[in-house]
């Protein structure tokens, strides 16, 4: 049975992606050229160097979170715990605290209830709701699954 889903971006998560590898670029870019126009000046502090390569090691770093969070970002269910990876970043929950999963139909969305009341909505395919929750109740029978078919839309 399947235990990884892949997370779902929106058009305006994938436009921030995008905009954040351009402006990674720029930053990149920018700084090169500050850098080399600092080595031509005479009398120039070293921190002033020191800010051009942190600022393009920023940059490099954008390049090395963002790719990876746009082509491998998903949900994997382990053992007890429920993993949201956005590329190198992961989030963890623990299934056993995990209390209803809802699918409201008016969105089209899935949110999971914890104990202490929180919530997160899952971003996956609606197609495979049934399945992933159905997975997460093989880790902990105690979660109940409804449907909200009331107009109030969750964000």
């Amino acid at each position: 049975m399947k235990k990884s889903f892949k997370y779902k971006l929106t058009p305006t998560l994938w436009a921030l992606f995008i905009i954040g590898l351009i402006l990674a670029a720029y930053c990149i870019y920018s700084n090169i050229v500050r850098f080399l126009e600092l080595l031509k000046l005479p009398d120039v502090t070293s921190y002033s160097y020191i800010g051009s390569l942190l600022c393009v090691l920023i940059g490099v770093a954008a390049f090395l979170f963002i790719p990876p969070a746009m082509l491998a970002s998903k949900y994997v269910i382990a053992d007890k715990q429920l993993l949201l990876c956005w590329g190198l970043v992961k989030n963890k929950y623990d299934i056993n605290d995990i209390t209803t999963a809802t699918h409201f139909r008016a969105s089209n969305k899935l949110a999971l209830t914890f104990t202490d009341e929180s919530f997160i909505a899952v971003n996956i395919d609606p197609e495979e709701f049934d399945q992933f929750v159905e997975i997460l109740k093989q880790v902990n029978p105690k979660i109940f699954y409804s449907l909200n078919v009331e107009d109030k839309k969750i964000k």
